[in-house]
């Protein structure tokens, strides 16, 4: 009987803890700047001029014309939207290489949406998985600093 009484209490405190686990870093966003995931490429087309397209071929990224090429106080040496199937489903973003601009980016990421959910410290990488964006961030090292948000939903 006590062992079913534990076996109980394990299930219960799982199933409490089950919605934090599973809940979205905070201030989760919803896309970039005035882009939301899923803004069909149409719809801004006239502001983008292309740049690349992934090595799968599955994305094609844009630059977008007289874009602000900073975030808060963090220069940057470019932003690309990536549409898949026309929509918008990902933006690389990447800090300027010089002085402290990459650890800039990495405390901005911090301070807005929180602890990283887990991270590969042998490549330099921490993620933050959320239920509709997920947040890359590539410290510099063997390969240039680089941070990426994209949509859980799409691709």
């Amino acid at each position: 009987m006590k062992f079913l009484k534990c076996i109980t209490s394990i299930l219960v405190m799982i199933l409490f803890l089950m919605p934090i686990t599973a809940s979205a870093y905070r201030n989760e966003p919803n896309g970039f700047r005035d882009l939301q995931w899923g803004t069909n490429f149409k719809t801004v087309k006239n502001q983008m001029v292309y740049d690349s397209t992934s090595v799968d071929g599955t994305i094609k990224y844009y630059n977008r014309k007289n874009d602000d090429l900073t975030l808060v106080n963090i220069k940057l040496e470019y932003i690309a939207y990536g549409f898949s199937h026309n929509q918008f489903v990902r933006v690389e973003i990447k800090p300027l290489a010089y002085v402290d601009q990459p650890a800039k980016a990495f405390k901005w990421i911090e301070e807005t949406y929180g602890d990283y959910s887990s991270a590969d410290f042998n490549s330099m990488i921490a993620f933050w998985e959320g239920q509709v964006t997920n947040i890359v961030f590539r410290l510099p090292g063997d390969e240039p600093c680089i941070m990426v948000l994209s949509s859980t939903k799409l691709q």
